[in-house]
């Protein structure tokens, strides 16, 4: 781990864990990562793909109708294999760690919002 660029120690947990430019303070330690970039304007360490993007919500909206509960490629169930897909996409995103229901446009980062869609069903 010690030797990997992309994560670090934590000694007091005993884990090894993935570097993320968010959580970077120091613009040194920041500059020293190739995947990372110092923002002057905001004075924060930013991930090199979305150091540039503005600040801004996003709502995934999920089908919720009965198709989805079909086997989907490997997946037994459309629903785990959509949200998987976008599991991984979000681990990528600079989220910006706002609570649900906070008011206002993001002062920076992402904010993501789910919503699962589907006709009534017949009882």
């Amino acid at each position: 781990c010690s030797a990997d660029d992309v994560c670090y120690w934590n000694g007091d947990n005993n884990v090894c864990i993935e570097v993320v430019c968010n959580n970077i303070v120091s613009q040194c330690q920041c500059t020293a990562k190739d995947f990372c970039v110092w923002d002057f304007k905001s004075g924060a360490c930013r991930d090199e793909l979305f150091g540039g993007c503005p600040s801004m919500d996003i709502a995934i909206v999920f089908d919720g109708s009965a198709s989805m509960s079909q086997a989907f490629g490997r997946h037994p169930h459309g629903f785990y294999a959509v949200l998987e897909m976008v599991r991984d996409w979000t681990k990528a995103l600079p989220l910006n760690k706002d609570q649900a229901g906070y008011p206002g446009a993001p002062a920076h980062g992402i904010r993501l919002g789910f919503v699962q869609f589907s006709l009534p069903q017949n009882a």
